[in-house]
């Protein structure tokens, strides 16, 4: 099991500046691995007193996840809101925030999944998977954050057996708060 720990730096420089000095151009292209030789300047400089910051770190911070049960097919145009985003199960030809009915949980409980995670209205905020028709959707960010997310349905056969808010199970951690300047 993967252990989290969130890092938040405040400082007063601007978002641009920030970046600029350290370098970022991308987090995949090559030479991506300068944006973190850029931190470690840019740490360099608060600790020579040329910057300031504030670095608050959130050691062994928890994802938070809701958990919905298909047991049978939903019914066309029928749907689910997950984070604030419409799916809509379609007999067949989903695109976009739509989803394939299936007779089998499984089977549906797969369409469903592949639509949350290729959704762009969902990156960053939750990822899914499945196993038997049982789909758990996972807060993208750890922390206590995640124990705000809502997840409702108005579907045949499905049912938000476990909401991120009665899971409540997004922790922060241990918050650690460090003044640098």
């Amino acid at each position: 099991m993967s252990s989290f720990q969130t890092i938040i730096l405040s400082t007063d420089d601007s978002a641009a500046s920030f970046a600029s000095f350290m370098n970022i151009v991308s987090t995949t292209a090559p030479g991506a691995h300068e944006g973190v030789t850029g931190l470690i300047n840019y740490l360099q400089a608060v600790q020579a007193g040329v910057k300031s910051a504030t670095v608050t770190l959130y050691n062994g911070a928890v994802k938070n996840t809701a958990v919905v049960t298909v047991t049978g097919a939903a019914s066309n145009d029928e749907t689910m809101v997950v984070c604030g985003v419409t799916f809509t199960a379609k007999t067949s030809g989903a695109t976009g925030n739509q989803f394939n009915l299936n007779a089998t949980p499984t089977t549906q409980a797969t369409n469903m999944v592949t639509a949350f995670n290729a959704s762009a209205d969902l990156t960053g905020i939750v990822t899914a998977s499945n196993v038997a028709g049982v789909i758990t959707l996972t807060s993208a960010v750890p922390g206590a954050l995640g124990n705000a997310l809502v997840v409702t349905e108005a579907l045949s056969n499905c049912t938000v057996t476990t909401t991120f808010a009665t899971s409540d199970a997004g922790s922060n951690g241990t918050i650690y708060t460090f003044a640098l300047s």
